[in-house]
């Protein structure tokens, strides 16, 4: 296993070299500059990658998935950039993924007891309930930035949102797809600059993830399994495939002897 932190960022000068260097002692550390307005200072060690405008949290997740697979690693752990997140973590993500190194590591954040604010749990709890509607599993925090991602699954699934519904849409997708998803409980805090640093706008990102949610339900429910995998990986499918899927009668078990 081969392993780097990726931080997409933007606008985040004040907060962005303390998260970088206490990743840094635990693994590479590849910064996503989302096309920021403002200059970031360098980090010493860490490799820089910048957007030419902004283009979102997704878009950076995207660009910093292929330069980490370009770099040789196996897995990339993600970080948001505004502190919120405890890099002294960092170990025990490196851990689960030697044991299990193709799962989806998903950190679950105690949101109540580091003092999140009330709208911003309720707006974790709507997704956490739509993501158990949608794949039947229990999922106690759907929003978490602290991730650890097999680069394998980042090539093998196609992803159509951008911004922080990407996140969603690939915990979703994974799980369509069969693949495990493990979650690891990890700190974090909710300082006022933090908050001020932060880029979730819940007004414009619920939208988002509302929709979302909408047209990942309706696969769910409408669309067989075989073809939610095979969409989920990008496959493309025949118009034959597409209705003998819809159409086919469930085999039934062969009768008793």
């Amino acid at each position: 296993m081969n392993c780097c932190v990726i931080i997409p960022c933007f606008n985040h000068a004040a907060t962005l070299p303390a998260v970088a260097q206490a990743a840094r002692e635990h693994c590479p550390v590849l910064i996503v500059d989302d096309g920021s307005t403002v200059p970031l200072p360098p980090v010493p060690g860490c490799l820089a990658l910048r957007l030419d405008r902004r283009r979102g949290k997704g878009s950076a997740l995207q660009l910093g998935f292929q330069r980490a697979r370009e770099l040789g690693y196996s897995h990339g752990i993600t970080l948001d950039a505004d502190g919120q997140h405890c890099a002294a973590d960092l170990p025990q993500f490196l851990c689960a993924a030697r044991q299990h190194n193709r799962s989806f590591l998903v950190g679950i954040r105690d949101l109540q007891a580091a003092g999140c604010p009330v709208g911003r749990r309720w707006a974790n709890r709507f997704s956490s309930f739509w993501f158990r509607v949608g794949t039947g599993m229990r999922l106690a925090d759907t929003q978490c930035g602290f991730r650890c991602y097999p680069l394998e699954l980042t090539q093998e699934l196609h992803t159509r949102s951008g911004g922080f519904a990407l996140e969603y849409e690939f915990l979703v997708r994974a799980c369509w797809t069969g693949r495990a998803l493990i979650p690891l409980p990890v700190r974090c805090s909710y300082l006022p600059e933090q908050l001020r640093q932060s880029q979730f706008r819940p007004g414009r990102d619920l939208t988002r993830l509302t929709l979302l949610n909408l047209v990942l339900l309706l696969q769910f429910w409408f669309v067989p399994q075989s073809l939610r995998q095979a969409w989920s990986r990008g496959e493309k499918t025949s118009w034959r495939t597409i209705i003998n899927a819809l159409f086919a009668r469930p085999s039934l078990p062969p009768a008793p002897p």
